[in-house]
């Protein structure tokens, strides 16, 4: 199943997040916003929320998505802790930063 969580400012919608629901997690797929509205950090609180709907539906698990480490519009993502990331092994892996 797949959840479209919109975020709005009076009648505005400011960012909508698509979100995949699994037996296990939420899988943060993607999300986009008005420019207009950058400064409200809109995809902070789609995490946050993410995380509370997590909690809501007893899933252990939150996937914050496809993560590069070097990539400036990514590392908001490692933030979030404490985080694992999928290596070439296959498996996952704690990680410090």
């Amino acid at each position: 199943m797949t959840l479209e969580m919109t975020y709005r400012v009076g009648g505005r919608i400011g960012g909508i997040g698509i979100v995949d629901v699994t037996p296990a997690c939420l899988s943060s797929v993607y999300f986009y916003f008005d420019p207009a509205f950058r400064k409200r950090r809109f995809g902070v609180l789609s995490a946050l929320f993410e995380i509370q709907e997590c909690r809501r539906q007893n899933l252990p698990y939150w996937y914050a998505g496809y993560y590069v480490r070097d990539c400036a519009q990514m590392k908001y993502k490692a933030e979030y802790r404490p985080f694992e990331l999928l290596g070439s092994d296959g498996q996952w892996h704690p990680q410090d930063s």
